[in-house]
């Protein structure tokens, strides 16, 4: 910006202005100040009129620049809306893609959270993580320095797509007596082995 000249005078010619910065911009100068950049945070510009009997007269402003600018971040769109659980596991292991993110000016930062399946904070890019079955969503938060967010979110869901494991006894049932006197046989089945990867699994068997 440019800032507005000060009005200066005197009561006999030969005077003249000069200007000082502080704060954010040390620099010196003589007449207006031009056309500047000034960095975020405040600049004081001390003008100085000076006559030609060395008599003075100042006044100033400051400037003050704040950064209202939001941050910009986006998520991956990579898919993670089915993902298979890990071999023998009922969770899956990856390490979620990061976010693209920036600011108008340095000093800005990335945290997230995680809510679902897992409830976790942090700092940074997300690290290889076991996802347990079902859905977790990580929301990404990019913060400046002058406390401006941007946010966005991925959602994980893990699937479990892994048969689970049955196996019958080897018991020999080709040739059962019948109990005496009777034309049945009368025995406990000896139960099957089974297993999955995630818990919550039931057997039922027909006849």
């Amino acid at each position: 910006l440019t800032p507005a000249a000060p009005t200066y005078n005197d009561n006999c010619p030969g005077y003249n202005l000069s200007w000082t910065m502080t704060g954010q911009i040390t620099n010196t100068g003589t007449g207006a100040v031009t056309s500047t950049q000034f960095p975020k945070g405040s600049t004081t510009i001390t003008y100085t009129v000076t006559d030609a009997s060395g008599n003075t007269a100042t006044c100033s402003n400051t400037i003050t620049v704040q950064d209202h600018e939001l941050p910009t971040i986006a998520c991956s769109n990579t898919d993670y809306s089915n993902v298979s659980s890990d071999a023998g596991h009922c969770y899956a292991t990856l390490t979620p893609a990061a976010p693209t993110y920036n600011d108008n000016c340095p000093g800005y930062n990335l945290s997230w959270v995680m809510s679902g399946q897992i409830s976790n904070t942090g700092t940074g890019s997300v690290g290889s993580t076991q996802f347990p079955n079902g859905s977790t969503t990580i929301t990404y938060t990019v913060t400046d320095a002058s406390g401006n967010t941007a946010t966005c979110s991925n959602t994980i869901t893990v699937q479990d797509h892994e048969l689970p494991t049955i196996a019958c006894s080897n018991t020999d049932y080709s040739n059962v007596s019948t109990d005496a006197s009777q034309c049945y046989a009368t025995l406990t089945p000896a139960a099957p082995t089974y297993n999955d990867n995630c818990p919550g699994y039931n057997l039922s068997w027909t006849m």
